[in-house]
């Protein structure tokens, strides 16, 4: 899945690849919550002033925006939505996908079904 998180004071979207553990000292039981993730670029800045803050486009970075980071760096879990942009591909960052992004592709759960199914 997809996040937002915040890193030195600055505000990043990530994919989130996956969860681990770290002893952050070995006299110490205590484990600290990790998380692998691949950054996005920052946002392009002057769509995001043209379009009043509402439009954040990023480009992947693939294995070049790797990083290790805490879980408490997470602000909110986002939707990355792939779009084009003068001939090249970028992701376009979505809030609260929810319920309505499932509809876009016409497919409903109904909260009765006991299968968890779609309906």
């Amino acid at each position: 899945y997809f996040i937002q998180l915040s890193i030195k004071g600055g505000l990043y979207f990530a994919e989130v690849l996956f969860f681990f553990e770290l002893r952050s000292d070995h006299n110490t039981q205590m484990l600290k919550p990790l998380t692998l993730v691949s950054l996005y670029s920052t946002p392009d800045r002057t769509l995001l002033q043209e379009l009043n803050d509402t439009f954040y486009t990023c480009k992947h970075q693939g294995e070049a925006g790797l990083r290790v980071v805490q879980v408490t760096t997470f602000l909110s879990v986002v939707s990355m939505i792939p779009h084009m942009l003068a001939g090249e591909e970028r992701f376009c960052m979505f809030e609260k996908p929810g319920m309505d992004l499932a509809n876009l592709g016409g497919i409903l759960w109904d909260g009765g079904d006991k299968d968890n199914q779609p309906t």
